[in-house]
């Protein structure tokens, strides 16, 4: 189990260096400040795209799905709903969340496909 959380570890630093990348190649300014509306909850004006809410979240469910598929279907699910809610909530386009869920399933699947199944 400690093996499956250090690859799950490794895959969010690499996510979370995938967000900031992205964040630097493609700024994008939030809903709420280009709407002038307030946020549903209180966020800086740092570049949307892609959401590393729905990055991290991603990067989860598919760790979980790559353990059991009937879990990974739900955590998906919420998956979606955290997305949803930060659509709602005007912190983001739905582009970024979209943006966000390829960038944490794709670094799952690379670090899950590359990585040795054990240290030998």
């Amino acid at each position: 189990m400690g093996f499956w959380l250090l690859k799950l570890g490794v895959a969010l630093l690499l996510t979370y260096l995938g967000v900031k990348a992205l964040n630097n190649l493609f700024p994008s300014v939030r809903p709420f400040i280009v709407d002038g509306i307030a946020p549903l909850t209180p966020h800086g004006n740092d570049p949307s795209f892609p959401s590393s809410h729905a990055a991290d979240a991603a990067v989860m469910a598919y760790f979980i799905w790559s353990l059991r598929k009937d879990w990974g279907i739900v955590a998906f699910g919420l998956v979606g709903l955290i997305g949803t809610g930060r659509v709602l909530g005007h912190l983001h386009y739905p582009i970024d969340i979209v943006g966000g869920v390829v960038l944490g399933a794709l670094t799952s699947y690379l670090v899950l496909k590359f990585w040795p199944r054990k240290l030998t």
